[in-house]
């Protein structure tokens, strides 16, 4: 009885190591995609995989720059927006932080709709845009060229 319960609990260590293990790679492969987010994304996230934009009901996906909405009924996927959302402000709407990983959070779109219902309203979120640290990724993924400092020839 003794060497089945050492069995066990050694097997069980096992799996919480190996658990461990793969979320530690699967960290230190997404560390970071500051430099890929928009200027109107919300300041101060270093790694994101979906915006929820509660106000519009549009998920934007960044590692795809993409956008899904409602058409018709039926779920859309796209690189830019249709033009009923022409005067929508980015910069001032709230943005909802999806980082379930690997999990489409449009698929619960019901759940969310009514979740962050409250956010509509509020439209006082900084933004990247003004973020010192997103201004320094989007800096160091400029290649570096040739300067040409004062003085004449």
């Amino acid at each position: 009885m003794k060497t089945c319960t050492l069995c066990v609990l050694m097997l069980l260590s096992s799996l919480v190591y190996t658990t461990a293990n793969a979320q530690l790679r699967l960290c230190v492969f997404c560390a970071s995609n500051i430099s890929d987010q928009p200027g109107w994304g919300p300041a101060g996230y270093d790694f994101v995989y979906y915006y929820y934009l509660p106000e519009i009901e549009v998920y934007y996906y960044v590692p795809g720059h993409q956008f899904t909405y409602q058409k018709d009924g039926n779920r859309v996927t796209s690189n830019t927006l249709p033009l009923r959302y022409a005067a929508f402000n980015f910069y001032k709407a709230y943005k909802v932080v999806m980082n379930a990983g690997g999990i489409e959070p449009y698929l619960d779109h019901n759940v969310n709709k009514v979740e962050y219902a409250s956010y509509k309203s509020k439209h006082d979120q900084p933004v990247n845009r003004d973020s010192e640290d997103y201004k320094r990724a989007k800096q160091k993924e400029k290649p570096e060229g040739l300067t040409v400092s004062g003085g004449g020839i």
